[in-house]
């Protein structure tokens, strides 16, 4: 069963943030790497889940991994 995203720790957040790679040249910082936009929130904040967040910052990552899921 899947974690619903507002549940999803620092760890589970880093390790798909670790997938994405690392900075493209000439590119936004977070250009096509949601999760790592995610992960660098929630260190910044010390939020240990995704629901530690300001609700609204919640609705925005979770409409840009959504936005980015190529289960669209």
């Amino acid at each position: 069963m899947a974690v619903k995203f507002e549940d999803m720790t620092i760890a589970q957040v880093r390790a798909r943030a670790a997938a994405e790679g690392g900075v493209q040249r000439g590119k936004p910082l977070y250009a096509d790497r949601p999760w790592t936009q995610a992960r660098d929130e929630m260190t910044d904040s010390g939020a240990k889940t995704v629901c530690d967040l300001p609700r609204a910052r919640v609705r925005l990552l979770r409409a840009a991994i959504k936005a980015h899921s190529p289960e669209k």
